[in-house]
């Protein structure tokens, strides 16, 4: 799974960047919205959007719609340990 992450200026870019996640088939739960609060960008009145994409294509597609809003965005990949091969036999 990856979590793409951008930074939009505007709370009307945020809503843009919303409704294009919301029609790219996003649910709630998959997406995460920081208001400004007192730490780096986000404190100089921009929003944070996170989104969980769990394919390569919903994070190209995720990375589109940011690039289409002129936002800045970083990927991160959120990588899930194997089980053992003790945890794999229960």
């Amino acid at each position: 799974m990856s979590v793409v992450t951008c930074i939009v200026e505007t709370r009307d870019q945020a809503e843009m960047v919303l409704d294009q996640l919301s029609k790219a088939g996003f649910s709630n739960n998959d997406i995460s919205v920081l208001l400004p609060d007192k730490t780096g960008k986000v404190r100089g009145g921009n929003l944070l959007v996170s989104v969980n994409a769990d394919s390569s294509e919903q994070r190209a597609r995720v990375e589109a719609i940011f690039k289409s809003a002129r936002a800045m965005c970083s990927v991160s990949e959120a990588g899930i340990p194997e089980a053992s091969s003790s945890q794999r036999s229960l």
